[in-house]
C-alpha cells in the first residue's frame, strides 16, 4: 500500500475482525473501559466500593492489554515492524490502564486475569490464522533470506 505505516497496516488482513475494522473495536473497548473507570471513581468519591466494577475494569484491561500484546506480536512478525504511531500509542496506553487496574488486586484475581488475556490472545491467533506462528516464533510464513558468504582459506602458520 502507498504512504507506509498507518496505511500499510489498514489496509492489510490484519485491519478488522469479523469484518470490523480495528479502529472501530479499539474505540468502542477503550469507551467500556473510560466509562466502568469513571463509574467506578465516582462510587469510590462517594464512599462505596463494587468488586463487580473493579472485576470488570481489570477484565477490560486485560483484553486491552492483550490484544495490544498480540496486534504487537503481529505487527513485527507478519508487517515487518511498519512504524504506526497510532499502534504504538495504543499499545502503550492499554499496558498503562492495565498497570493501573492492578493496585488493590487479590492475589487470586490474578490467574482470572492472566486466563482472560491468554483466551484473547489465542482467539486472535485462530481467527487470524496465525497459530502455526506462534508456535514457530512467528516465524512460519518468513522467508529465508538469500545469504552467500564467500569462503576464504584461513591462513596455516606453524
Amino acid at each position: 500500500a502507498e504512504g507506509g505505516g498507518c496505511s500499510d497496516i489498514l489496509s492489510s488482513a490484519y485491519s478488522e475482525i469479523l469484518g470490523i475494522p480495528l479502529p472501530a473495536l479499539g474505540f468502542l473497548t477503550y469507551s467500556a473501559v473510560s466509562l466502568v473507570a469513571l463509574q467506578g471513581a465516582s462510587k469510590v468519591k462517594e464512599g462505596e466500593s463494587d468488586s463487580t466494577e473493579q472485576m470488570a475494569l481489570r477484565g477490560g484491561a486485560a483484553v486491552l492489554a492483550s490484544t495490544s500484546a498480540y496486534l504487537m506480536f503481529t505487527l513485527f512478525t507478519k508487517l515487518d515492524g511498519v512504524a504506526c504511531p497510532y499502534c504504538f500509542a495504543s499499545a502503550t496506553l492499554s499496558a498503562l490502564i492495565l498497570a493501573a487496574s492492578v493496585p488493590g488486586s487479590r492475589s487470586s484475581d490474578v490467574p482470572k486475569g492472566a486466563g482472560m488475556s491468554l483466551a484473547v490472545f489465542l482467539a486472535l491467533a485462530i481467527g487470524f490464522g496465525d497459530v502455526a506462528d506462534l508456535t514457530s516464533g512467528g516465524a512460519a510464513n518468513a522467508a529465508a533470506p538469500d545469504l552467500y558468504i564467500e569462503y576464504r582459506k584461513p591462513p596455516i602458520t606453524t
